[in-house]
Order: C-alpha cells, then sequence, then structure tokens
C-alpha cells in the first residue's frame, strides 16, 4: 500500500529495525541515502521555487510523485536537550504529510559549511554537527542519527534560524563533487560507519 511517503532505500532497509517512541513527522534524519532533502510534517514553507521533481519512492513498485523544490524552517531539539531554529534550502515538500520525516543528507549540510561528524558515539565517532560556531549534538539510537523535531508557528518565521544549508538551489550531481574535493568541511572519520549496532540501547528514551 502506498501511503505517500517518501524515502531512500538506505532509509527503508533501516527503517524497521528499531522502536521509536516519537512519530515519523516529529524527526530529522540524517540519510546519506537521499539526493534531495525531503521536508517532512514538522517543517514550515517559507518559500516557494515553482520547481518539481519527480520521487519514484524506494520501491519498483511505489508511485511517482512531483514535489515542490521549497525552503523551510524547524525547530530541532539536540542530544543535549536544547532547541534551535534551522533553515532548509531546496528542499522536496511532503508537508501536508503526517507520516513524513524529514530526511538529510550530511553532504548537504556539509556544502554550507558546516562541520558533520556522522558516526555514532558508540563507535568512536562526536556524533555532531557544528553549525556557526555552534554545537547541535545528534541523538542515536543505534541505528540512526538524527534530531528532533517542533513545527514552527508562522510567528517564528521573523526569528533568526541557522542556515543549514547552502543558499543555492540543490543540484546534487554538482554540489557533492565540491565537497569530496575538500573545499567544505567534510569531518566524519570512523572505520566502523556503516555498520550499526541494532543492538545498541540508548540511555536516555529516544
Amino acid at each position: 500500500m502506498n501511503d505517500g511517503i517518501i524515502t531512500s532505500l538506505s532509509h527503508l532497509l533501516r527503517r524497521n529495525q528499531v522502536k521509536w517512541s516519537i512519530g515519523p513527522g516529529d524527526r530529522l534524519i540524517l540519510d546519506s541515502g537521499t539526493d534531495y532533502a525531503l521536508a517532512g510534517h514538522s517543517c514550515l514553507v517559507i518559500k516557494r521555487h515553482k520547481i518539481f521533481l519527480p520521487f519514484g519512492g524506494a520501491i519498483p513498485t511505489d508511485y511517482t510523485h512531483y514535489k515542490e523544490l521549497v525552503d523551510v524552517i524547524t525547530w530541532v531539539r539536540t542530544g543535549d536537550g536544547r532547541e534551535h531554529l534551522i533553515k532548509i534550502i531546496s528542499a522536496a515538500d511532503n508537508t501536508t504529510n503526517k507520516l513524513q520525516e524529514t530526511l538529510l543528507s550530511p553532504t548537504h549540510i556539509r556544502v554550507a559549511g558546516h562541520s558533520v561528524y556522522d558516526c555514532h558515539r558508540h563507535l568512536g565517532g562526536k556524533q555532531s554537527i557544528f553549525a556557526n560556531n555552534t554545537e547541535l549534538p545528534l541523538w542515536s539510537n543505534g541505528v540512526h542519527l538524527f534530531y528532533k523535531l517542533r513545527r514552527p508557528n508562522k510567528s517564528d518565521i521573523s526569528k533568526h534560524a541557522i542556515l543549514f544549508t547552502g543558499k543555492n538551489i540543490w543540484d546534487p550531481a554538482r554540489e557533492p563533487l565540491k565537497a569530496a574535493q575538500g573545499k567544505f568541511h567534510s569531518q566524519n572519520i570512523c572505520s566502523k560507519e556503516g555498520s550499526p549496532n541494532t543492538n545498541f540501547k540508548p540511555q536516555k528514551k529516544i
């Protein structure tokens, strides 16, 4: 059954490896398998680009969804319990679907000049993102690195938000090459990355 959720194959394969206590629309997951950011239910659209792209889903039987690229803001609650308002440029709009998670590629964040340590702490990584001299620790459930989200109000649009991605419309065919060439911060060094510990039990309730 097609529920209108868009995801990447890499995330789909790991989706059922853990149990969540927060709904899918209330989380932002770092997903290196997604070409474009996906704006879920906890994101508020602040600009529309009038560019529509086809998203076929992670499995061949999925229907094709045409989604508009938009700019969004959302409140993230980090692993240390603080909240920050962030802005994401060029995300596929699926904000009306309450089951849609927000997905964001680490490369998309690195292009903005931020340092992304996307290796789990229990594997020896820092498990954190540094943006504008601010550390935003990530949550981990042993499989995913993520932030908890809260949907902004319209009054939040005028507030200062951390620009979490590059300023330009995202081009997945060009920008990752720049990051790979070392023009942007790419600081994830963890030999065990890619082999998540599915038996890991977080100390705090996720």
